[in-house]
């Protein structure tokens, strides 16, 4: 009741065209009789903190004039003589302040200016910080983050955003006891995604996720400038809209102008910077009511997000914020009305803001998200301090076990710890403790990143409470004499030659361009054409067969035969069901193949065939029922059918149509009617589709049975393309060549492809030959791999 007299007596003898002018400015209704107009004012309690946003956004001539006279009535005259300004400058603020509300001329010749508004409330108490947040846990989560995407391939949806499995998995590393359940940790882990990818942290392929090599840097800048960075990636972040975040309203539809008031990226990120400028209002560290930030960004910045009118005028035209709705429903079909409806609307952004910056440890928030205060980071990056001084924390939080294992008592941990240490082992349960598991393949990662034994060594010594287990220093030693020798780079192919047979390696090495290297592997900068069955191929992309697939779509994986890729790539796409000795017993798993791309699909199919050798048709069908396809057509009695081009690629539809086929046109198997449905039965049964294709068998029987001719074509460019590719990079190429006798292999250097006449050649490196040869492109069959090379020598 106190502060509705003072309210009252504060406009009690202010003009009624005054009163209205700042009613009008604070958003309120101006409409009513002055004495009504008195009485709503009166009971405001937000006016103050809409009364200080309406002064912040003065210019600053306005402002010092107002700051001069405020809550005064002086004669017209001496306010330029009085404030200070020149008489010009004078009169513009003045102008300003009348058109605001805040000063209006009298009948006497006496400007009566607007009282100033109070300071903000002190909380009654100091407020409980919410633990939760903070720049600490968020940072350790981005290590999680970047973590899952190193040892897993996620991918995302096609517009960019995490999916379903995506979030799942990211869940089960992150979530911990006495985290906030429901929409809001979902709204947490997609908060978590974007900033890391407007970070730079992570990169996209395609579809697939990345750490970028920009991570390294951002751990080893200062605690003030990590949350810089994360605080400017939100800025401009376009992937996120925070009223999706809010668990108080709903949004209808996709950002449109024309048809809804939903805010587009564009809008979202001024909306962002208009309110790090109201911020930058509330310096210090003393606690502030966040309703009152809500007030002041009204008065502030009122065309946040939607362009802003007085309530009165809003409920005149029966405006609505179309598409933006209450989740406990609403009073229109088409959203929530405009009038009275700010603090609920631009509010709720601003609320749901200042969460994420609390994440993002620029804000602290009490316990029920009523108060708020910059942090000393937050203050920094909005320009109010300077560098705040903060030591960089070294505890001893790790405990090494003799299986490998890293405990990390994460009360005791760093970001900076936990990202070392995931660059070397694997994450393999994240919630309270995390654990790390380090293995040969995590191993070979870290060196191929660029890390060695010593940083290692020295950094578990550093962190561990009880040191390094001597089985554990003894085996990573080995694991490091092992890779550390051997840049696992792009086109170099590497032998691990047998212990009874040291005669290879010389014979290997001459003339081939290898080397040998830490006694037993033998590396081959230009890639070998045919290694010996003695020599395990230690290079991923030229493995040998160790698996073998049963007609059910389990595969046994012999684990001596195999290279420290093959389980990796195979968890992929399949589920291991068991270990028994030295064999992995995995179970194709469809959906894994269903969610790939035609590029991952392409090459899931290559790795299976290499490892495997011919699929069983019953196998092979399990995958392709995953992916669907295939046509049909029906002429007289006999049916013309086509599978997809896999069936093809994996020998199904000899073992398929060749029993019931009376012959083939092209592409086309040419079965009877009864025949067909037999086996029609048989592919429902396995979830592959058919469909018609009239045209597609017109198109075959016009050339000749040789419907390919567009692949055939699609497939030279392709051609064309590798070996330019190959010849930029100066690498070689493993071609498949027509020859008069048969296919040949060979591989050579291309230098560059010559069109002469319409036709087009290679010209070529042979390194067999010792010279350089001219190859016709027509009789190019496929290139079957760009040949891997070394460029760090040891």
């Amino acid at each position: 009741m106190a502060a509705r007299g003072k309210n009252a007596g504060r406009f009690k003898n202010m003009p009624a065209a005054q009163v209205r002018k700042l009613a009008e400015a604070l958003g309120y209704e101006s409409t009513p009789a002055r004495s009504e107009l008195l009485r709503r004012l009166a009971g405001r309690s937000d006016l103050e903190a809409r009364l200080a946003g309406l002064v912040a956004s003065l210019s600053r001539n306005a402002r010092e004039l107002f700051c001069a006279f405020a809550g005064k009535r002086v004669p017209a005259d001496a306010v330029e003589s009085g404030s200070g300004l020149s008489p010009e400058d004078a009169r513009e603020a003045l102008a300003e302040l009348e058109e605001k509300g805040l000063a209006g001329m009298r009948s006497k010749g006496e400007c009566e200016f607007a009282a100033k508004p109070a300071p903000f409330p002190k909380p009654p108490s100091e407020p409980d910080i919410a633990q939760r947040f903070g720049s600490r846990r968020f940072l350790m989560d981005l290590v999680r983050l970047m973590q899952l995407v190193r040892q897993k391939d996620l991918r995302v949806l096609s517009d960019g955003s995490p999916g379903v499995r995506f979030l799942s998995k990211l869940e089960a590393v992150l979530r911990v006891e006495g985290d906030e359940g429901g929409g809001r940790f979902d709204a947490y882990m997609n908060l978590l995604y974007r900033v890391a990818l407007e970070a730079g942290l992570l990169e996209l392929e395609g579809k697939l996720l990345r750490v970028a090599r920009g991570a390294d840097d951002f751990f080893q800048m200062p605690l003030h400038t990590r949350v810089q960075e994360l605080f400017e990636a939100w800025l401009r972040c376009k992937g996120m809209n925070e009223l999706n975040l809010s668990d108080r309203l709903r949004l209808k539809g996709k950002p449109s102008p024309n048809s809804n008031d939903i805010p587009d990226h564009n809008r979202l990120c001024s909306a962002r910077r208009q309110l790090a400028d109201c911020l930058s209002h509330f310096p210090g560290d003393r606690w502030y009511p966040a309703d009152g930030l809500v007030s002041f960004c009204r008065a502030k910045a009122p065309d946040m997000l939607v362009k802003a009118l007085p309530d009165d005028r809003a409920a005149e035209m029966n405006l609505v914020y179309r598409g933006i709705f209450a989740r406990d429903g609403s009073d229109h079909p088409d959203g929530l009305p405009r009038a009275g409806n700010w603090h609920r609307v631009e509010g709720e952004f601003i609320r749901v803001a200042l969460w994420v910056l609390s994440a993002l440890g620029v804000v602290e928030l009490d316990g029920g998200g009523d108060w708020f205060r910059l942090t000393p980071e937050g203050r920094y990056c909005l320009g109010l301090t300077p560098e705040p001084t903060c030591a960089g924390l070294k505890g001893k939080c790790l405990v090494i076990q003799p299986n490998f294992e890293v405990v990390v008592f994460q009360q005791n941990a760093t970001p900076e710890i936990l990202h070392t240490l995931g660059m070397f082992a694997d994450l393999v349960a994240g919630r309270e403790n995390p654990v790390y598991q380090m293995n040969l393949a995590s191993i070979y990662r870290s060196a191929k990143e660029g890390m060695n034994f010593d940083e290692v060594r020295d950094f578990l010594e550093e962190c561990s409470t009880t040191g390094v287990p001597p089985n554990v220093a003894a085996t990573l030693r080995e694991w490091w004499d092992r890779c550390n020798t051997v840049y696992f780079e792009q086109y170099c192919d590497v032998l691990e030659l047998p212990p009874d047979r040291p005669e290879l390696a010389a014979l290997l090495a001459n003339g081939n361009g290898g080397k040998v290297r830490a006694g037993r592997l033998l590396v081959f900068p230009g890639g070998m054409p045919s290694p010996p069955k003695a020599a395990r191929v230690l290079d991923h992309r030229n493995r040998t067969r160790c698996a073998k697939a049963d007609p059910d779509g389990l595969i046994t994986l012999d684990l001596e035969a195999a290279d420290v890729f093959v389980e990796p790539l195979l968890s992929g796409m399949a589920k291991l069901e068991g270990r028994e000795g030295n064999r992995a017993f995995y179970r194709l798993d469809p959906a894994a193949f269903a969610a790939m791309n035609d590029e991952e699909y392409e090459r899931a199919l290559g790795f299976l065939e290499t490892v495997c050798g011919e699929l069983p048709p019953q196998a092979a069908f399990r995958i392709l029922s995953s992916r669907g396809g295939g046509v049909e057509v029906k002429v007289g009695e006999i049916k013309a059918v086509r599978l997809s081009s896999d069936t093809k690629r994996l020998k199904l539809e000899e073992a398929l149509f060749a029993p019931y086929a009376v012959g083939r046109l092209g592409d086309f198997w040419l079965l009877p009617a009864d025949k067909w449905e037999r086996v029609k039965g048989h592919l429902r049964e396995l979830g592959i589709r058919t469909g018609k294709a009239g045209k597609a068998l017109k198109e075959a029987a016009k050339n000749g049975g040789d419907g390919s001719t567009a692949r055939l074509r699609q497939g030279r460019r392709e051609i064309v393309e590798l070996l330019n590719r190959a010849a930029e990079r100066g690498a070689f190429v493993e071609l498949v060549y027509s020859l008069p006798d048969g296919l040949g292999r060979f591989v050579v250097k291309p230098i560059e492809v010559i069109t002469n006449g319409g036709g087009e050649v290679v010209e070529a490196y042979d390194p067999q030959r010792g010279g350089n040869v001219l190859l016709t492109l027509s009789n190019i069959e496929s290139v079957r791999r760009l040949l891997r090379r070394s460029s760090k020598e040891t």
